[in-house]
């Protein structure tokens, strides 16, 4: 049996903290500019409507974006793509280095997994490994994990993001890792709207007695 300790040594000797940095960063860009989008007046949504729609934006955001940071990663061993859930369930993005699997996927509540979806119970199948007792003589073995968020209630930040290795039958999490108190300097760095960076405007205001030069004209 994998031991929680061993576990997340692995897990940092594969994703190195550069990388968790850079998708950390942008996580917190998805949720400010998911947002912005869902609020802003051109859409003119009521507020139990923009609640509703929140996640979908910032799905769509956060996949995309960690797409790109997988490809700059890719030198390193980290690799990404895409598969479609069955039963219409939309695209979604599987990161691979080393022996980990990872998804992404917001959560309702900071103990809880993600629902339940065929994908993801599909690929906790492969933690049963977890288990095995000879599994430090086989390194060929895979761990699937989630990469979890939960909502801030403001909905522009999360409140929490973890790394959680479900059991095998995807009931409960045999393991988790908080990437937030880890890298806590990520997220304490706030982010300042686009909107209040501006040029500063300097107003010169002309003397009084302006001076003349020799041709008596002003200067």
């Amino acid at each position: 049996m994998v031991s929680r300790e061993s576990l997340t040594e692995l897990f940092f000797r594969t994703f190195p903290d550069e990388f968790w940095k850079d998708a950390l960063t942008d996580l917190l860009t998805c949720y400010k500019e998911a947002d912005r989008f869902i609020r802003s007046r051109d859409l003119a949504l009521d507020k139990q409507f923009a609640d509703w729609l929140h996640p979908y934006p910032r799905r769509g955001l956060i996949q995309s974006r960690l797409l790109k940071v997988v490809g700059r990663y890719s030198r390193r061993g980290i690799n990404a793509k895409v598969e479609s859930a069955k039963r219409g369930g939309g695209p979604y993005v599987i990161f691979e280095a080393g022996r980990f699997r990872l998804t992404e996927s917001m959560i309702n509540r900071v103990e809880e997994l993600p629902r339940i979806a065929c994908f993801r119970k599909q690929e906790s199948a492969y933690n049963r490994s977890l288990f095995d007792e000879d599994d430090a003589a086989d390194e060929g073995k895979t761990y699937y994990g989630v990469l979890a968020h939960l909502p801030h209630h403001k909905k522009d930040e999360p409140a929490a993001v973890r790394v959680k290795f479900p059991n095998d039958d995807y009931k409960g999490a045999f393991h988790v890792i908080d990437l937030k108190a880890k890298y806590k300097s990520v997220f304490e760095e706030k982010l300042v709207p686009e909107e209040k960076i501006q040029d500063p405007k300097i107003k010169l205001r002309k003397p009084k007695n302006e001076p003349k030069n020799p041709d008596g004209e002003t200067t």
